[in-house]
C-alpha cells in the first residue's frame, strides 16, 4: 500500500514494457484518468512521459501518505488527484475536467477504474467528448472476462458483463460516426483515436449511434 516513502503502482512488469512503449510513442502532455487506487499511476505517467499535467479520481478516499509524497515530489504540483468521485457521475466528471482543463483539453483519457462493463461505457460517454481532436482514449484490462480464473458464474466477476462488449460497441462506432479514427487492440488494453467532435461536453449515447440495419439512426 501507498504509505510517506513510497507510491503503489499495481501493475506486472510486461503490461508495463507494453505499455510504456506504446505511450512514449503517442507522446500525450495532458492526462486524465479514472481510476488511481493507490496514486501511483499519476506518478508513473508524469515520469515516464514528462506530463504538462495529470488529473485522476477515484471513488475510494484520499490515500494516506500520497498527499506527502506529492508535496515532496518535482511532479506534484503536475498531479490533481479527486477522491470520493464516481466514475459515472456525468456532474462530477464534468465539472473536474471542466475545470482542471480549462486552458486546453486532454490528449489522453485512460480508463482504469470498476473494468464493469456498465461503468467503463458511462465514463465513455461523458468524457469522450472533452478529449482533444487527434487524442487517444486508452481502456485497461478490458479482456479480465476471458481469463481462466473468470470462467466460473460461481465468482463474483464471472457473474458480470464482460468489457469485451464495450470493445465490440466501440468498434462499430468506427463505423457508424465520424468521431474515431481507429482503434488498436492489444492484450491489456485498447487505444482509440478521436478523430474529430462531437463538441466538448456533449454526451454520447453509445446505443443510440451505432448503426445497424433496419433501425434508425439515433442523435447527439
Amino acid at each position: 500500500m501507498t504509505t510517506a516513502e513510497r507510491a503503489l503502482f499495481y501493475k506486472d512488469s510486461g503490461f508495463v514494457n507494453s505499455y510504456s512503449r506504446h505511450l512514449l510513442a503517442l507522446a500525450p502532455r495532458r492526462v486524465f484518468e479514472f481510476g488511481i487506487y493507490q496514486g501511483g499511476s499519476g506518478l508513473f505517467l508524469s515520469a515516464l512521459l514528462d506530463l504538462e499535467k495529470y488529473v485522476g479520481i477515484d471513488l475510494s478516499a484520499p490515500v494516506p501518505g500520497l498527499a506527502e509524497i506529492l508535496a515532496g515530489h518535482r511532479f506534484g504540483e503536475r498531479i490533481h488527484l479527486h477522491f470520493n468521485t464516481s466514475q459515472d457521475s456525468v456532474e462530477e466528471i464534468s465539472r473536474i475536467i471542466e475545470t482542471e482543463f480549462a486552458d486546453g483539453p486532454p490528449d489522453l483519457i485512460i480508463d482504469d477504474a470498476s473494468h464493469h462493463y456498465d461503468l467503463t461505457k458511462k465514463s465513455f460517454e461523458i468524457a469522450f467528448s472533452y478529449l482533444k481532436d487527434g487524442g487517444h482514449y486508452i481502456i485497461e484490462d478490458w479482456s479480465w472476462a476471458h481469463w481462466p480464473e473468470n470462467q466460473h458464474s460461481a465468482t463474483a466477476w464471472g457473474q458480470m458483463t464482460a468489457m469485451s462488449n464495450l470493445i465490440l460497441e466501440l468498434t462499430l462506432l468506427l463505423p457508424s460516426t465520424t468521431f474515431i479514427e481507429d482503434i488498436t487492440v492489444r492484450q491489456g488494453y485498447v487505444v482509440l483515436t478521436k478523430k474529430s467532435g462531437p463538441p466538448a461536453g456533449t454526451r454520447l449515447e453509445i446505443d443510440r449511434l451505432l448503426r445497424l440495419r433496419g433501425r434508425e439512426l439515433g442523435k447527439i
